[in-house]
């Protein structure tokens, strides 16, 4: 692709195929929707539009998606602009070739700063930013096999300054861990991590 969003991070995973890459890409009229291109037979294939959002900004965001995999099933999880901001994730189940229609995550505007991962036995979990009122939090959702939408977890409270970065998502020892930059009354900045099972303890 010659003409991508610069500033946004890209998304990778890996499918049966090869590498499937996910990034905002950059029409000549700039819109600014996510595409993804995959490999095939050691081939990479024309890039293809997730998702239409019809997002026309100037700038770059700097609020690119995340992508996850676990065999032949892919999700795309991303931030757009359109309509106040939306988070929104799309499943595929053959590996890229094509894409369900996004599920939205949010229900206040969103700040984005999306991830998201499978856990061993197949069930999406995506984080995302959103403001509620005059704060901001990171929140959780789940996503089951057959697309059954789960509910929404009011995670931590956060800043909507881009000092707090990326929230992101690992396994660890079939647990799922958080980690996140935490924002001082100083305005100093601390990285720290949670269990997902363990975020109401101590």
């Amino acid at each position: 692709d010659n003409r991508i969003c610069d500033c946004c991070q890209t998304g990778a995973a890996s499918t049966p195929s090869g590498m499937l890459v996910a990034y905002r890409d950059r029409s000549d009229k700039e819109i600014r929707d996510i595409s993804f291109v995959r490999q095939s037979s050691g081939q990479w294939s024309t890039p293809e539009t997730v998702f239409d959002d019809n997002w026309l900004i100037a700038g770059c965001p700097v609020n690119g998606p995340a992508v996850t995999s676990q065999g032949k099933d892919i999700a795309v999880a991303w931030f757009t602009g359109v309509d106040e901001g939306k988070v929104q994730v799309a499943l595929s189940g053959n590996g890229g070739i094509s894409f369900e229609k996004p599920i939205q995550l949010n229900q206040n505007p969103a700040v984005g700063r999306v991830d998201t991962i499978f856990d061993d036995e197949g069930k999406l979990f995506i984080t995302w930013i959103e403001t509620k009122g005059e704060r901001t939090f990171i929140y959780l959702n789940t996503i089951s096999k057959g697309g059954i939408l789960g509910s929404r977890t009011e995670l931590l409270e956060t800043s909507s300054s881009r000092k707090s970065g990326f929230p992101v998502l690992t396994k660890v020892n079939k647990q799922l861990l958080i980690a996140w930059t935490d924002i001082t009354e100083q305005q100093e900045t601390q990285v720290k991590t949670a269990l997902i099972n363990r975020l109401n303890s101590e």
